[in-house]
């Protein structure tokens, strides 16, 4: 637990960074003098008390603010007179010197569910207030914002604002279904937050506020509640469930604050995460093995255990990260298939490289916060590396980061083998020669590794008695000497298949409460964290300490550190091994909701110029034809699924104005056979991506729309639009002459092709068989340059090579 000093001191270090956020309650305001009154701003009891009697409301009566503010509604003239009074008791506040000298910190927002203009009266021109009734869009991404979470009573100087409006204690509640962008930006700027501070709250506040409060652990580990020093124990006891408790008082705080001022230049870093060197673990156990496979991710102190401890191996220590250390250049393109242990070598490379005396640095946000973080770190000159872990999705900070490394400066990324088609363009605006390295084959050293890991803590299970060379000759050939496919084969026929199936059976099998979190927190695995769990926690209103407990006293909370890390403890193999193996139909109405409601949410956030940055990358990812046949099949049935789920997300503006949304559901169309529907989606794609201008490459359309009109044409058999397969092929001779553009992708129609030869061959007109020998000439051409294209799946190659080769024997000798 940390001390109160140390809160503090996060607290101000988040502040000079201006990534703290500010929650003013009731007690913050209470006793603040207001100009031309003898009276000071009222507690919400006092003004229910007094509104009350304006309204003559009988004393025994007790209703709630809210009530009272209704009420007037239904009384002849209670509308003006409660406006006029909430004027003259909520406005026209003097703030004390402590308030004024708080709220002028550098606060990333501002958040109160008090009426009153005490903020506001301080800094004014450097605001801006919003409010339940405010249209999200009018806040400026170079103001703070003022989040009046209840009601702003300067609002009632307008006739038309609803007193009832402004003095709901509830209000802020019902944003998530009356105003869903104003509810993301506040889930955003959470989200976005180092460090949040709750003044002048009582118990019963934060408990009204819990719904708004509910992210889970990640937000309870970055809230400080600052209370009176007179709170009772119990009072603290149930506030520690919303996060560290202060009990010094509003003055106390900021004298606190005030003692530990920050200067900018000493600020600790807030959105560059750096990596220190830990001590090695005094033990590796089986069960470390086994908590690695479930979760996918290296723990840096069992790494170390085995570089001391030969005979406690923990994971397979890639060679490729001598490469990293001796090479001359300093940038570096990780590649690897799903599944072949991109995140695990990154967390290799970070302790050899802590071990050689770098400042080693993970960037896992696109705010552009961290651009400053980034060129504060390389100003000093040191041995300094940063960790991208998807150079696709934070393109921007890497071509940031790679133009201004200096010569003690490394930036290492990864990228999926079957990447963006804009791929190549990302890679050349890191600022110089980058260096690419191939996961996906593991070399004779590190099968034999694999081997003795398995031979070690006994998961060879059958195959235990075989020789030495039989074993890694199984991984060699059966395994393809890939870690995915080793993997896979422990998750089907080890002691680990037993361990999975008791996870699915306790999850979705024991109690209708686990199957809702458990299918969030595949689909976040299965993305690779482009949806966090905290997000998670909140879309889905999962009661995470409840979930936590749950597990706690399971038969399978050893797996998960007593419940600690129970939400930590899947892979994106495992998650896609479990969603194709383990789910059964019934399972799959259930990932549609909690699919379709993440992605619904996430295109809200994505909505937030201000601090919607890696909400915006996310929902590509997870609108991805790609991803959602990992989520729900390859099956007929996961097709038609997949189209009801495209539907269902085109309700929502910004999907439906996105260009790759429209292409993702051409792609599931095609999938099945709905080729007028997916004629439909491409050209409104292509139309989208128009309007959006120059900017937006629309080679990926062009590509689908190739292969649309090949299927289209190849179907009728006594007749072929002449126009259509001639743009067909023109498009993608356009494409495999663009070099900025991956052969694989047009490489993909060679089999449509031929199909459509073996229909058409006796009718081809000559202009056509022209650009078929023009474009399969140049196609056989582009071929010879690779044995295996680059961004290719597992034997694509072969299939497409023998395509085109097929194409042309039918051209030619027809």
């Amino acid at each position: 637990m940390r001390s109160d000093q140390e809160v503090i001191e996060q607290v101000s270090h988040a502040l000079s960074a201006g990534a703290a956020v500010l929650f003013a309650g009731a007690g913050f305001s209470r006793g603040t003098p207001i100009a031309g009154s003898e009276k000071t701003v009222p507690s919400t009891d006092e003004l229910t008390s007094e509104l009350k009697e304006l309204l003559g409301v009988p004393k025994e009566e007790e209703p709630s603010l809210s009530e009272v503010a209704e009420f007037a509604n239904e009384v002849d003239g209670g509308k003006q007179k409660i406006n006029s009074y909430l004027i003259q008791r909520l406005t026209s506040t003097i703030p004390t010197e402590d308030q004024r000298w708080l709220v002028e910190r550098n606060w990333r927002s501002i958040f109160t569910t008090n009426f009153d203009d005490i903020i506001e009266q301080v800094r004014v021109s450097a605001r801006v207030p919003v409010t339940p009734a405010s249209e999200s869009r009018s806040i400026s991404a170079s103001l703070t914002p003022i989040y009046y979470l209840h009601g702003r009573a300067l609002d009632l100087r307008e006739a038309d604002i609803d007193p009832s409006m402004v003095l709901s204690e509830t209000n802020y509640l019902k944003l998530e279904k009356s105003n869903r962008d104003l509810y993301a930006k506040l889930f955003n700027e959470i989200a976005c937050a180092r460090a949040i501070v709750l003044v002048g709250y009582s118990l019963r506040d934060l408990q009204i506020a819990s719904g708004f409060l509910k992210s889970g652990g990640e937000v309870r580990d970055k809230t400080v509640i600052i209370t009176g020093p007179n709170d009772s124990d119990f009072t603290k006891s149930r506030l520690r469930k919303f996060g560290h408790v202060l009990s010094v008082g509003s003055d106390g705080f900021v004298e606190k604050l005030r003692a530990c001022s920050i200067e900018p230049g000493e600020t600790d870093l807030q959105f560059l995460r750096e990596q220190k060197l830990v001590d090695a673990a005094d033990v590796n156990e089986a069960e470390d093995f086994l908590t690695l496979i479930l979760r996918g991710e290296v723990e840096p102190a069992n790494f170390l255990r085995q570089k001391v401890i030969e005979s406690e191996p923990y994971c397979i220590e890639r060679s490729h990260v001598k490469t990293l250390l001796d090479a001359s250049v300093g940038r570096f393109i990780v590649s690897s298939d799903f599944g072949n242990g991109k995140s695990a070598f990154l967390y290799q490379a970070s302790v050899a490289l802590l071990q050689r005396g770098y400042r080693v640095f993970w960037i896992d946000t696109r705010l552009p916060e961290i651009n400053e973080e980034i060129e504060r770190v390389l100003a000093t000159g040191q041995p300094v590396a940063f960790l991208i872990d998807d150079v696709l999705r934070y393109r921007t900070v890497a071509a940031f980061a790679g133009q201004r490394l200096h010569g003690q400066a490394l930036l290492i990324a990864t990228t999926r083998g079957d990447q963006d088609f804009r791929f190549e363009e990302i890679a050349s605006k890191l600022g110089g020669a980058y260096r690419t390295i191939d996961l996906n084959v593991l070399d004779n050293d590190e099968i034999a590794d694999f081997d003795r890991l398995l031979e070690r803590w006994g998961y060879w299970e059958s195959k235990a008695g075989a020789t030495e060379q039989s074993r890694i000759e199984f991984l060699r050939e059966e395994c393809s000497a890939e870690v995915r496919s080793i993997v896979l084969a422990l998750f089907e026929e080890s002691k680990i298949a037993e361990t999975i199936d008791r996870i699915v059976e306790f999850f979705l099998r024991t109690n209708d409460d686990l199957r809702e979190p458990f299918a969030g927190l595949l689909i976040s695995s299965l993305c690779q964290k482009h949806v966090t769990w905290t997000s998670i926690v909140s879309w889905l209103d999962i009661d995470e300490e409840k979930l936590r407990s749950t597990v706690t006293s399971s038969d399978i909370s050893f797996l998960f550190r007593r419940g600690r890390d129970w939400n930590l403890f899947t892979s994106a193999q495992l998650a896609d091994f479990i969603l194709t193996r383990k789910f059964v139909e019934e399972d799959r109405d259930l990932l549609v909701k909690c699919y379709s409601e993440i992605v619904l949410r996430t295109a809200d956030s994505a909505n937030d110029y201000r601090s919607g940055w890696d909400f915006e990358e996310n929902l590509k990812e997870l609108m991805k034809f790609r991803f959602l046949r990992r989520l729900f099949g390859n099956t007929e049935a996961s097709a038609i699924l997949i189209g009801q789920v495209y539907r269902k997300l085109s309700n929502a503006p910004r999907i439906r104005n996105n260009p790759q949304f429209w292409l993702q559901y051409a792609m599931s169309r095609m999938e099945i056979d709905d080729l007028e529907g997916a004629e439909r989606y491409i050209k409104t794609a292509l139309s989208k991506a128009k309007a959006r201008g120059a900017d937006y490459s629309p080679f990926q359309i062009i590509d689908q729309r190739a292969r649309l009109f090949l299927m289209k044409n190849a179907r009728n058999r006594d007749y072929y639009s002449e126009g259509e397969v001639r743009d067909a092929l023109q498009d993608l001779y356009g494409l495999l002459d663009d070099r900025g553009y991956d052969v694989v992708y047009a490489m993909r129609s060679m089999p449509l092709i031929e199909g459509f030869l073996e229909v058409h061959i006796d009718n081809v007109t000559p202009d056509i068989r022209e650009r078929l020998t023009k474009l399969l000439g140049l196609a056989k051409e582009k071929a010879s340059e690779f044995d295996r294209f680059p961004r290719s799946q597992k034997g694509e190659t072969r299939v497409l090579k023998k395509a085109l080769s097929d194409a042309q024997l039918v051209l030619f000798n027809g």
